[in-house]
């Protein structure tokens, strides 16, 4: 059974969720068909942290309008700090928000990403 009350209750987790399911809908770089597309356009980024997980998918991946996607994923409790690869980056995604259109724009090398939190940027 369906406890349709915990969706009020976590309304700010459901919205959460809606706004990564909108951003892998609009880009098609999320939803690369092919392996050989995956290994030519992905890249894992040394972050120097076990907890820390980065990508970044490159090259307008199957026709994506953003030229340049950077996934960091902090597994830690503690945030944490990496490194950025060069390039102007927009942030979409932080722990607690989603918008499309950017939250923020990262004009420094390093990113800080807190505990236990996802991180999308892009740049075009």
């Amino acid at each position: 059974m369906i406890d349709w009350s915990r969706k009020t209750k976590y309304k700010a987790v459901f919205e959460y969720y809606k706004g990564l399911i909108a951003l892998r809908k609009n880009h098609p770089a999320f939803r690369m068909p092919s392996t050989k597309m995956i290994q030519a356009n992905l890249k894992f980024i040394d972050t120097g942290d076990a907890g820390v997980i980065a990508y970044q998918i490159a090259n307008n991946a199957n026709g994506d309008k953003w030229k340049n996607i950077l996934v960091v994923l902090n597994g830690n409790a503690s945030a944490k700090i990496i490194k950025l690869p060069a390039g102007k980056w927009t942030m979409v995604v932080d722990e607690n928000t989603i918008n499309l259109k950017g939250i923020k724009a990262v004009g420094s090398n390093d990113l800080a990403i807190a505990g236990t939190a996802a991180c999308v940027l892009f740049a075009e």
